[in-house]
């Protein structure tokens, strides 16, 4: 396993080492989180922090929610990394979009996707990483996504 990958994220060692997670962490994934304001907002700062800091946006929205997921922080950087920029660069779909669907359904919550997207697209104008960047008037930048998505996932979750 690479070691650039907690460096690059800034993630320290992982939590977990391998895929297997307690029992009362795998139950609590098939219901609903209902965040406050405030961890929501320790969530979109944490997102903003890991993209700052070298993730990119699917990664950051990934591990902004890394302790809900029946994965280690290591293994969800690593599944996210080639889906930043668009899908490795393609600038195809948002990869904040991507790392929005990951979090669901790694929290059995899929059925959020669809309604997610459309939140995203209605805030941001379009779910595709070149569009979204390129949009005249609009200011897209994609900390500010990575922070949107990361805000539309705790008010869903």
């Amino acid at each position: 396993m690479p070691t650039k990958w907690p460096r690059l994220c800034g993630l320290s060692t992982p939590r977990h080492t391998s895929l297997e997670t307690d029992s009362t962490r795998v139950t609590n994934l098939s219901k609903p989180y209902n965040m406050d304001t405030k961890e929501i907002e320790n969530r979109v700062m944490k997102a903003r922090q890991l993209h700052e800091q070298g993730c990119n946006c699917c990664q950051s929205v990934v591990l902004a929610y890394s302790d809900l997921l029946p994965i280690d922080e290591q293994s969800a950087a690593m599944m996210a990394s080639g889906f930043g920029r668009g899908i490795s660069g393609l600038r195809e779909t948002c990869g904040c979009v991507t790392g929005m669907a990951m979090v669901c359904g790694l929290c059995n919550q899929t059925m959020m996707v669809k309604g997610l997207g459309n939140r995203f697209r209605e805030e941001n104008g379009d779910l595709n990483c070149f569009r979204l960047l390129q949009q005249q008037g609009r200011d897209h930048s994609c900390n500010d996504l990575v922070a949107c998505a990361a805000r539309l996932l705790g008010e869903t979750l």
